[in-house]
């Protein structure tokens, strides 16, 4: 009996060092695996103006800014989009092109707006998932604002009796 014990002592203890073991590796592959993921968003993100936020607050500032609670932020975008359109590489990063898009339909710019969602539109279908900061609007939102302006400016067209507009 005596020799019966220690085997099954031996054998529970064996279990939960093993136990323990495949507990520690798990934990190991399960923070390994989320640090490979932080660190290829942050890769993805390098030299992209607006979506680095360790680089920039363009993102977080475009937020605020943006925010329908307080609409009389919408006055930053001019300094946002003047900060934006200083770096080289905006052209390449979505949410710099939505935030000009956003600033120029505010402004009621139909060229600058449909020029900017024109980008936007191509850059986002070479895309596959891109995420809408907060406040931001999604594209076919943007697409129906820049078409009501153009509505508008081809109705102001037509009913000025000045003739076009120069």
């Amino acid at each position: 009996m005596n020799k019966h014990n220690n085997y099954v002592v031996l054998a529970s203890v064996s279990f939960v060092i093993v136990s323990i073991f495949v507990c520690v590796f798990f934990v190991v592959s399960i923070i390994s695996t989320s640090k490979n993921k932080d660190d290829t968003k942050s890769k993805d993100t390098i030299g992209q103006p607006c979506s680095d936020r360790k680089a920039t607050n363009i993102l977080n500032d475009a937020s605020v800014a943006l925010d329908p609670a307080y609409p009389e932020n919408i006055r930053n975008l001019d300094q946002i989009s003047g900060a934006i359109l200083s770096y080289e590489k905006y052209q390449e990063d979505t949410n710099c092109l939505n935030i000009l898009t956003m600033k120029y339909v505010y402004a009621s710019d139909y060229s600058n707006a449909k020029k900017y969602l024109d980008l936007l539109v191509q850059k986002q279908n070479a895309e596959v998932n891109v995420e809408l900061p907060q406040n931001f609007l999604p594209v076919e939102e943007l697409k129906n604002s820049v078409e009501f302006l153009d509505r508008k400016i081809k109705e102001i067209e037509q009913n000025n009796p000045y003739g076009p507009a120069i």
